[in-house]
């Protein structure tokens, strides 16, 4: 079990189409879910103005709109609705699918 956690928590990442590699530009930041505090450092970079500094206008959107319609992150960056994205599994379901995404990071995120 422990390891199918690990394994999951491997799949937690940071992804974009390859085309958004350039500076200076608007970028939206799609979450994987609703704003919280796993999010924290995104919007820490974001008020300490660290993204300017590197020449980009960061939106970040939260997965859920105020009706509640859910936008999968891997989606709307495919469909180019979306710069950036968080996700898991669903990065490498939608590569495999045909999608342009790439991974940036991959961040290890597992509970006691």
């Amino acid at each position: 079990m422990r390891l199918f956690q690990g394994l999951i928590a491997v799949l937690v990442t940071t992804f974009l189409p390859i085309e958004v590699l350039a500076l200076n530009k608007k970028v939206t930041l799609q979450l994987q879910w609703d704003h919280q505090y796993q999010f924290a450092g995104y919007y820490a970079a974001l008020w300490n103005g660290y993204y300017a500094r590197h020449g980009l206008d960061v939106t970040i959107r939260s997965a859920f709109e105020p009706n509640g319609k859910f936008h999968s992150s891997a989606k709307e960056v495919s469909n180019r609705h979306a710069d950036f994205g968080v996700g898991a599994i669903d990065i490498l379901k939608a590569r495999d699918a045909g999608s342009p995404l790439v991974i940036l990071s991959s961040i290890f995120s597992i509970a006691p």
